[in-house]
């Protein structure tokens, strides 16, 4: 039974953050620069896993290739399905 509160109580914590947030503003309109502020979301995200792609060691850079294998797809998915704001 505790297990299941657990879980229970963790997906509720989870999914309301993330959830909410779009109920209430779907029949809002929101002004242009919260229009504008919330494009960029996705870009932050993908440049926080960028990020992590080069090391700094010593005084050598060395690439982290388990962060470089997942940027590749996630860049190719971004640029065909046109989800991140990147402006050529």
């Amino acid at each position: 039974m505790t297990t299941l509160s657990v879980t229970i109580g963790c997906c509720l914590v989870t999914v309301n953050p993330r959830v909410l947030p779009f109920i209430l503003i779907r029949n809002i309109s929101l002004p242009e620069s919260a229009l504008m502020w919330l494009s960029y979301a996705g870009l932050h995200s993908y440049a926080l896993v960028a990020e992590n792609c080069i090391i700094q060691s010593q005084q050598t850079l060395l690439f982290n290739w388990s962060v470089v294998f997942v940027l590749i797809p996630t860049r190719v998915i971004a640029v065909k399905t046109k989800s991140l704001t990147v402006k050529w």
